[in-house]
């Protein structure tokens, strides 16, 4: 299958690639494309920014979380759905799933898709060190897929000095560059960018950014190198298959929690699901009760403390909640939706609410980091079942030891989640596609 692709990578986290990439993607709208997106890694939040502010299908891609054969095969299910796919890097080019390792690394999933790669330089401060930057990265690891590279934070008058240099000396394409841009930036905050619908006049933003783009960078080009990519096998993750699997039953509905606290949602995630079950969504912080018809309930990552006097105040949600695990339903929850399951959380300030309840536990603000990273889940004989990550700042006074969660490439591990026949919740963020049979067995 041909599929037009393109890595937009950098050398370091902060370089601009997020902007530039969701800058490119609505450039490309403009033309009349229809493109199609792909995050590196396994962050939620730039994805968010892909479907929800552009309204272009958006997914992960991760060489840890799946293997190359299931990553390509992913990876063909959702650039069917457009024209050119574009792939978000994740942290500098090389960096992955540890210090010693390139694996779940940018340059890994364009080794893997067989994709070029442009590189996103900030070169703010820099003249001719950049050169020595970008021959460093184009000679690191060969062969580096690193085909372009585009210059942020520049002027038009340092560009015109920087492009024939690059070109002449290290024989790659210089495809254009940006000026500083304050007025289209994101800020950070602790669990990385702030989410799109808390950036006022962010449309605005992008569309100043996408003229900009339109009018310094070379945009056909990109085209151009995109539609070289080689062919793939033509190969596809079916998602419908697992409906087959023994014990499966479709007639299962799944209520999904899905609003502002609640958002860290894999799409790949809620496919496997969809395979399971009928999907309906619904909001902890806005509706009164869970969906009627639910036979399970998901309630996923994101940020429960930012609301946290909300959801405690909506006390027949939290009621409804309670009732339908007592009553037997099955309740699947990832870290933030792992809190909101817990007696009370204390925030930063020591403001303290009470929460569903159903885990005799309290959460409360660490103002650290804890067991960052990745993992994979092993049961009691030590059998890998299921891989994730874990990413917060809060801690439990009882985490679960239904598994021990090991750290890929660190002598590390620790006990985690709870499990019952009904109930399985712990801060980890489950890739379900790195074992869909783990959550089959837990609906069924």
């Amino acid at each position: 299958m041909r599929y037009p692709r393109l890595v937009i990578a950098a050398p370091k986290s902060g370089s601009g690639k997020t902007m530039f990439t969701m800058g490119l993607l609505r450039a490309l709208q403009k033309k009349n494309r229809t493109p199609c997106s792909f995050k590196c890694g396994p962050d939620f939040i730039d994805p968010m920014y892909h479907s929800r502010v552009l309204d272009i299908p958006s997914k992960n891609l991760d060489t840890f979380f799946t293997d190359k054969e299931t990553t390509l095969r992913l990876f063909s299910h959702g650039a069917k759905h457009g024209d050119i796919s574009i792939i978000e890097g994740v942290m500098g080019y090389f960096d992955g799933a540890s210090m010693t390792t390139t694996q779940a690394s940018t340059f890994d999933v364009a080794r893997t898709l067989q994709a070029d790669t442009v590189l996103i330089v900030d070169a703010k401060g820099m003249g001719r060190s950049l050169l020595a930057l970008l021959k460093g990265f184009l000679e690191f690891d060969q062969p580096s897929q690193i085909k372009g590279v585009i210059f942020n934070r520049i002027s038009a008058m340092t560009y015109e000095k920087l492009k024939p240099m690059v070109e002449e000396e290290l024989h790659i394409r210089v495809y254009g560059f940006l000026p500083q841009m304050d007025a289209a930036a994101i800020e950070s905050r602790y669990l990385g960018l702030q989410l799109p619908g808390e950036l006022a006049d962010f449309r605005k933003r992008l569309e100043r950014l996408s003229d900009q783009i339109v009018e310094s960078v070379d945009v056909d080009g990109l085209l151009s190198l995109a539609q070289a990519a080689p062919e793939l096998p033509d190969m596809e993750y079916d998602f419908a298959a697992l409906s087959q699997l023994p014990q499966t039953d479709r007639h299962t509905t799944i209520a999904v929690a899905r609003d502002e606290a609640f958002c860290f949602l894999y799409e790949d995630n809620l496919n496997v699901l969809r395979a399971f079950g009928r999907l309906v969504f619904f909001s902890p912080l806005h509706d009164e009760k869970l969906p009627v018809q639910a036979d399970a309930l998901l309630l996923p990552g994101g940020y429960p403390e930012n609301y946290a006097k909300q959801l405690s105040e909506n006390v027949s949600m939290r009621e409804s909640i309670l009732r339908f695990a007592q009553a037997g339903g099955k309740v699947l929850a990832e870290c933030g939706g792992f809190l909101y399951l817990m007696k009370t959380l204390t925030l930063a300030d020591d403001s303290m609410y009470p929460m569903v309840g159903l885990i005799d536990a309290d959460g409360f603000w660490t103002g650290r980091l804890g067991r960052f990273g990745y993992i994979e889940l092993e049961d009691d004989d030590a059998k890998p079942l299921i891989r994730g990550h874990e990413f917060h700042y809060f801690d439990t006074t009882d985490n679960g030891r239904a598994f021990i969660a090991r750290k890929p490439y660190q002598d590390r591990a620790w006990e985690c989640m709870h499990r019952s026949a009904t109930l399985l919740a712990g801060f980890p963020h489950l890739y379900y596609p790195s074992n869909p049979d783990v959550i089959r067995q837990f609906l069924s």
